[in-house]
């Protein structure tokens, strides 16, 4: 949220460079999911997942450039961004389709598929709390009046009509960009919970059930 409130008031996006983007997104979530099923399909599911978080996340560190450097205040370098994160959150969204089936109990497919389903929908409910919480720790970066600071062009306000300086309000969202990263990457303490491959989960499978997750 506070990327696009940023770019609304640092520069100026074409309606065809949105549309280009969302276009170019699904192009580049369909590339990599071609990729998984050439290249990845029996690979560790544990090392592929790991890679699309970390791959999504140098990408969104790209935006330190749009922070500090004028260049890169402009419609197109937001769609090379996108694009790309799209590229590697192919990998992350592929292991969730390849594991359902493989955890699938026959009988009780749709039972596990919305168990599936509403753990993920609570865990973007969490994720929204935890962006939320985020934002109120730098106000600047939430602040249209602040964040013009930095503005291109004739819309720029100088440090006494904004409020903050162009430096202070770079700083805050350089922050905010390097702490949703690292936060985003806490996921990655869990993988040894995610079976490695097919063969494991069939392991997993023959072991006694367990009381306390419901099984």
């Amino acid at each position: 949220q506070a990327q696009i409130n940023a770019n609304a008031q640092w520069f100026h996006i074409e309606p065809l460079q949105l549309g280009l983007s969302a276009c170019f997104q699904s192009l580049m979530m369909a590339v990599g999911m071609w990729a998984f099923k050439r290249y990845l399909l029996q690979a560790s599911w544990r090392l592929t997942y790991a890679g699309g978080i970390l791959g999504t996340q140098l990408f969104s560190l790209l935006y330190l450039l749009t922070i500090f450097v004028p260049l890169f205040k402009n419609g197109w370098w937001y769609v090379f961004t996108q694009v790309d994160m799209s590229l590697a959150y192919a990998l992350t969204s592929a292991i969730g389709i390849v594991v359902i089936p493989e955890i699938t109990v026959p009988g009780f497919e749709g039972v596990i598929y919305g168990a599936v389903t509403t753990y993920t929908n609570q865990a973007m409910n969490v994720a929204n709390a935890i962006n939320n919480l985020l934002l109120a720790v730098w106000p600047s970066n939430t602040n249209n009046d602040e964040l013009k600071a930095c503005a291109l062009g004739r819309a720029r306000l100088s440090a006494s009509e904004a409020g903050a300086s162009c430096e202070e309000v770079q700083w805050n969202m350089a922050w905010l960009t390097l702490l949703a990263t690292a936060t985003a990457c806490l996921s990655l303490l869990f993988l040894p919970l995610m079976p490695s491959q097919k063969e494991e989960v069939r392991r997993l499978a023959e072991l006694p059930r367990s009381r306390a997750a419901g099984w």
